[in-house]
């Protein structure tokens, strides 16, 4: 047998025992639940047949992965076998979590999720290697082949482009009308604005104008036309922030075939049709924010701020001055309805500055988010000041992790604690906040949290943190876990709440309440048969789940910032900070929602094309 052959066999010897131990791991995931069937030998193949779907595919992108030889590309290898790494011990940690309740202070299921995360890596290596293998590939084709011709102005292709996508959201809006008041909404309309409640603890700006649209429809013989006006708002706004994306991408006169896979990975996603008619406070903001990400490219290609030559000496043009008036009217403003998104631009704000090229270019761009910064906190206070708001309140949502983190310690660990970190941590996180404990959500134990004394020793408050995370790191580690695994598991999909198409029940109190129809045509019949589970949004229709699972929206973010560093483009890893930075913001919330996760869904386009620039 010649030396070819040789290899030949033993590459695919290699490849089929590869396979295998996927398999095998694969196994290992579904026994956690307490399937029947061993996970070892051949078995496998008896107890679950689909093992052998898994053991092909994982054979044929292994054969890939070598005839394109990215074992010998240094950065795709690196970037691939993070990813897929990752990827795997998440979806592993988060069965072990589910169902065990602890994971990191298991030494020996600790291993066995390692073992089974490398079998994973069989697959979901080559995966990630395909995928940026993909993107490669349309990053040439998009800089060989430029416009095929503009056949209409950019402005009737925007408008043309926003009324196909106002159109789309029409469906939902029929089955819900005149909106879907799901969760914190009905509380914030009827707590806040009817009850006179007038806190900070549901966003003000979005209560208010809901209770504005609320008070029209009253006028004018019944709440629900008020309501219908506040929809049709929202879907303008939010179809107009997709259009803005795509009128950019016109302008700068990318070929039709990636301005429609851009539009087309919008369009056919139908999240975006449940968030336009669902009464979420940080839909507005976070369709402000893509737009301020996009005027964030007009004015980086403005400055040439990502260009070698005339980076600092470029003039700044009207149009420059506008983009930046905008982009922090807007920008402050939409972080008016999702408060968390102003850290994220901060800090990735900051980081685009540094990543600018020219000492001018950094100032510009840092002043400008600075600026940002400070409308905002005017905004807000303005907004309290003139509704006369009460800024305290119940709720600490300033330490969420933190406190679930202290809050766990101190249950597992009472006895053999010592007794002095004890009783501090009592001082912030009182007996009564300890018996409202969930691994899962921060809600209970945080409500009954001595906020007061959060606020006036911040700094002793951390340290008490940090001391725990020392003694306790594995505890830390599992609540971490517990109340973000959902956002890393692609497997998992019981984190939809407001995405299911369900108006939930009536306003509480004592008002005219909002007469909610049906008026979609079979619509009461086909959705509900869509949801094999109405609260957590599992669906009966194969792949089309996958578009309500947050983990793919947070990969996804994650992994544009890693491939601008394999391309190591200033530009892709600058612009994919604000998603990233927003999705660091969520992993030190209350809990896994899918509403938490809406910016990252909706930049999803706006990634696409951030990484097939020819940049």
């Amino acid at each position: 047998m010649e030396k070819k052959e040789q290899k030949q066999w033993l590459l695919w010897g290699v490849i089929v025992i590869a396979a295998y131990l996927n398999a095998i791991a694969m196994q290992y995931l579904w026994s956690i639940s307490g399937d029947d069937g061993s996970y070892i030998g051949m078995q496998i193949y008896a107890f679950m047949p689909e093992s052998l779907v898994w053991f092909g595919l994982t054979v044929f992108f292994l054969f890939r992965f070598y005839k394109q030889g990215v074992w010998k590309q240094k950065g795709k290898l690196i970037l691939s076998c993070i990813l897929g790494f990752s990827i795997a011990f998440s979806a592993v940690l988060s069965q072990e979590l589910y169902f065990h309740l602890t994971l990191f202070e298991d030494g020996g299921r600790l291993f066995r999720a390692v073992l089974a995360s490398a079998g994973m890596m069989m697959l979901t290596v080559p995966l990630m290697s395909e995928l940026t293998t993909l993107f490669d590939k349309g990053r040439d084709y998009a800089a060989r082949n430029r416009a095929d011709g503009k056949k209409m102005k950019p402005v009737v292709y925007g408008l043309l482009i926003w009324g196909i996508t106002f159109v789309s959201y029409i469906p939902m809006l029929l089955y819900t009308w005149p909106i879907n008041l799901f969760g914190d909404a009905s509380d914030a309309l009827g707590y806040d604005y009817l009850g006179g409640r007038m806190s900070t603890h549901h966003t003000p700006i979005h209560w208010l104008l809901m209770g504005w649209a609320y008070d029209y429809g009253l006028e004018k013989g019944a709440p629900a036309k008020g309501m219908l006006l506040f929809t049709i708002v929202q879907m303008l706004i939010l179809s107009g922030s997709i259009v803005f994306l795509a009128y950019y991408i016109y302008k700068k006169k990318y070929n039709s075939v990636i301005r429609r896979i851009i539009l087309l990975i919008s369009w056919l996603n139908p999240i975006h049709s449940y968030f336009a008619v669902t009464a979420e406070k940080g839909t507005i903001g976070i369709a402000l924010a893509l737009i301020g990400a996009v005027l964030m490219c007009e004015i980086l290609d403005d400055r040439k701020a990502f260009a070698k030559e005339d980076a600092t000496t470029a003039k700044m043009g009207w149009k420059t001055w506008l983009r930046i008036v905008l982009f922090i009217v807007i920008v402050s403003t939409g972080c008016l309805f999702r408060n968390n998104m102003m850290y994220a631009i901060l800090a990735g704000g900051f980081v685009i500055a540094f990543l600018s090229k020219g000492i001018k270019n950094k100032a510009v761009i840092m002043v400008m988010i600075l600026l940002t910064c400070i409308l905002y906190k005017g905004e807000f206070k303005a907004i309290v000041h003139w509704q006369g708001l009460k800024t305290t309140d119940q709720y600490q949502e300033t330490f969420p992790l933190p406190i679930m983190c202290l809050a766990r310690i101190a249950i597992l660990h009472a006895d053999e604690m010592p007794a002095e970190m004890y009783r501090e941590i009592l001082e912030y996180i009182p007996e009564q906040a300890l018996a409202q404990y969930n691994v899962s959500i921060s809600d209970g134990v945080k409500a009954l949290a001595n906020e007061q004394l959060l606020q006036q020793e911040t700094r002793r408050f951390l340290m008490l943190f940090l001391k725990g995370g020392l003694k306790y790191p594995a505890d830390y580690l599992d609540q971490f876990s517990w109340l973000t695994f959902g956002y890393f598991n692609p497997a998992y999909a019981h984190v939809i709440g407001s995405t299911t198409p369900v108006f939930y029940g009536g306003l509480r109190g004592d008002y005219t309440d909002i007469e909610v129809k049906n008026l979609l045509p079979g619509g009461g019949k086909l959705l509900p048969w869509m949801y094999s589970d109405d609260t957590v949004g599992r669906f009966r229709i194969p792949i089309f789940s996958w578009f309500f699972r947050p983990a793919i929206y947070a990969w996804f973010c994650i992994y544009a910032f890693l491939y601008g560093i394999y391309t190591k483009s200033r530009r892709k890893i600058a612009l994919s900070m604000i998603p990233l930075m927003y999705f660091g913001t969520i992993l030190l919330g209350p809990m896994i929602f899918f509403r938490y996760m809406y910016l990252n869904a909706l930049f999803l386009g706006f990634m696409v094309y951030l990484m097939l620039e020819d940049s």
